[in-house]
């Protein structure tokens, strides 16, 4: 399993963004709900794009879509389960 630090995480959740939408670069804190930039669908892709590339497992109980808000929630997110899959 490869471990990305944060920077890496937040700039390829960013390019998966930028990918699905034209515009301007969401912020950091930007609610991508809130914003009109993500729906319910888009947020399972978005969870399907980090399971695949970050080796990932989100489990059920884990899908709180408040946890993919934004793209430091999503960053934050991914790093623990990165942590939490090392440490087993």
């Amino acid at each position: 399993m490869t471990v990305h630090n944060t920077d890496e995480i937040e700039r390829l959740v960013r390019e998966f963004l930028a990918a699905a939408e034209d515009g301007p670069e969401p912020g950091a804190d930007e609610d991508l709900f809130q914003s009109g930039r993500m729906d319910s669908l888009f947020a399972l892709q978005l969870v399907n794009f980090t399971e695949r590339t970050f080796d990932i497992e989100v489990d059920v109980d884990e899908l709180d879509l408040a946890a993919f808000a934004t793209i430091a929630k999503i960053t934050e997110f991914v790093a623990n389960k990165q942590t939490a899959a090392q440490s087993v």
